[in-house]
């Protein structure tokens, strides 16, 4: 019980997340794979457990899903968004991106691909790599988000300074024209969004 509650409390100093390797080095591997069979601890990304006891929370999926990936993904979409504070709705599972040469990797959290992969889309917001607020709109956008949503996302992002209406426009003008959803929606909302009029920009 005592290196039970030794690994709770490791746990509640990372966000509820416990390594396996952190509970190896105070638990054997017999106890521990017990322990995972029972369900006290279940798997969030791959070599990452939450205790049953503690409700999933999506800070929980992005965290465990970035320790997996690491430098080889991005929070993607909805999920940037989410992380950098825009206003989008909560999503119900974290979403990734990661180049089309990793499509293999095992999809334990939403995995999205693509043939554009820049370091210039990546950035690092409370220690999370996430792609840049411009190509999280697009990407938002073809996640058949509504216009409303788009809409604000847009606003709320230049109003916090995530991006600016000229990022946005170079980042739109990389990705039209590959078949995505969601490119033209976000030409037709840049004619009058961002938190100002038109004439005003």
């Amino acid at each position: 019980m005592r290196r039970e509650i030794e690994l709770i409390e490791i746990a509640q100093r990372q966000h509820s997340l416990l390594s396996k390797t952190q509970a190896l080095r105070h638990v054997g591997l017999a106890t521990w794979e017990r322990a995972h069979d029972k369900g006290l601890w279940l798997q969030v990304a791959p070599g990452w457990y939450r205790h049953a006891a503690t409700p999933l929370t999506m800070e929980m999926q992005v965290r465990a899903g970035s320790k997996w990936l690491g430098d080889r993904g991005a929070l993607y979409g909805s999920t940037a968004l989410w992380w950098l504070g825009v206003a989008v709705p909560e999503p119900a599972q974290a979403d990734f991106l990661v180049p089309r040469g990793l499509r293999f990797i095992p999809p334990w959290m939403n995995l999205h691909t693509t043939l554009r992969w820049s370091n210039d889309d990546i950035t690092r917001h409370r220690g999370i790599r996430t792609t840049v607020a411009a190509r999280a709109i697009l990407d938002f956008a073809s996640q058949r988000a509504s216009v409303r949503e788009v809409e604000a996302a847009i606003d709320d992002a230049v109003r916090l300074r995530r991006t600016a209406l000229p990022r946005l426009r170079a980042s739109l003008a990389e990705l039209r024209g590959r078949g995505r959803h969601g490119c033209a929606l976000v030409a037709e909302l840049l004619l009058d969004s961002g938190g100002e009029s038109l004439l005003e920009r």
